[in-house]
């Protein structure tokens, strides 16, 4: 697993390869979720429950960001959208994803799981952020501007759902603030 490489350049420059060589034009893509209606779903579920209000806000903010996004980067694309290193597998010749979700977008989406996963999955990692975000303008030739953009949303989307099974914890609320902080790049 990649998880066991310990460089955090070498893990970026594998996701970078597998990013860059693995999404494929959905045949029917109307049979799948898109990422908007990822985002869109939890937007809905924050605003209906009461404990989950003071998320709300943020949630929709990222949701017009996601649509922002949408309307630039439109591809309908099959996406993995559980990218992180438990999920990116070596047999000593190459790595290759496994688990694949099988949501339609753009592959801009996927950068933000990754990111995530890399300096929040397991506890806010800040002195991270900056070396994943100029590793991957740089090999993925994305502005890092779209890069904080697509890492706040997906932590918003993600933590959501962490917050639908397991209730608000300190752990998740922390999240937020750092990618808020990220967003506007503090």
């Amino acid at each position: 697993m990649l998880s066991d490489e310990p460089s955090l350049n070498i893990k970026l420059s594998v996701f970078s390869e597998l990013y860059s060589g693995f999404h494929i034009k959905a045949k029917k893509p109307n049979v799948y979720k898109s990422y908007l209606d990822w985002v869109n779903d939890a937007v809905i579920f924050t605003k209906k429950r009461e404990f989950m209000k003071d998320i709300y806000v943020y949630m929709e903010d990222a949701k017009n960001i996601c649509s922002n996004l949408t309307k630039i980067y439109d591809k309908k694309m099959l996406l993995h959208m559980d990218i992180y290193d438990h999920n990116i597998v070596s047999d000593k010749k190459e790595y290759r994803l496994i688990d694949p979700k099988g949501i339609i977008g753009d592959p801009i989406f996927e950068i933000g799981q990754f990111i995530f996963s890399e300096c929040c999955k397991n506890g806010v990692q800040p002195q991270k952020i900056e070396i994943i975000f100029n590793n991957l303008e740089e090999l993925l030739n994305i502005a890092q501007t779209v890069l904080r953009q697509c890492f706040y949303v997906e932590t918003l989307r993600f933590v959501c759902g962490e917050m639908t099974n397991y209730g608000i914890d300190c752990d998740d609320i922390e999240k937020i603030n750092f990618a808020k902080s990220v967003l506007n790049a503090d």
